[in-house]
């Protein structure tokens, strides 16, 4: 599921550069649909890991049922894609690189140091892009292709690392 995930967030973010002009209006549906995903994968993460150790990581199940919503908003009002796109998705983004750095101790000790390099570089940079478009809506407007495309891709690219890892084989 999550190699799955990973390569269409980096189709997505491919489309999202090929398309600029486009993405506004012909893309949000689409987001909304690996919102939905990316909020699912979560919550099963969630449930995995609290069947695997008594303790579920909270955080999965706050960020899932955030990615959740911000999906089903998208696919459900895509005409307010813009005002989503401008708040809801750096709230998406900040939540999601929240949880991607809390597991990282996970993703060391199943997956190696590489996984837990990519994963530590990857969402702290998505960090320094949730927070760039929260400070300036207007900017994560006028540049929403090329940031969240960008974001895609760098998350589809953990999610298919972690996909290919020891963490993505069944046990």
């Amino acid at each position: 599921m999550e190699l799955i995930t990973g390569i269409l967030m980096i189709i997505l973010g491919v489309l999202s550069f090929v398309k600029p002009a486009e993405f506004i209006s012909g893309l949000i549906f689409l987001y909304g649909i690996i919102a939905v995903i990316t909020g699912i994968v979560d919550i099963i993460f969630f449930m995995k890991v609290s069947r695997r150790t008594g303790i579920g990581p909270t955080i999965s199940l706050v960020t899932g049922t955030v990615s959740l919503m911000a999906g089903v908003m998208l696919m459900l009002a895509p005409g307010m894609g813009q005002w989503i796109v401008a708040f809801l998705f750096p709230l998406w983004f900040v939540t999601h690189c929240i949880s991607g750095l809390s597991h990282a101790g996970l993703i060391r000790s199943t997956a190696g140091n590489g996984a837990y390099i990519a994963t530590m570089v990857l969402n702290i940079f998505g960090l320094f892009l949730s927070i760039l478009m929260i400070i300036s809506p207007k900017y994560a407007l006028v540049s929403a292709s090329w940031l969240i495309g960008l974001f895609l891709v760098l998350l589809g690219i953990e999610s298919v690392i972690i996909g290919l890892s020891a963490i993505g084989e069944k046990r």
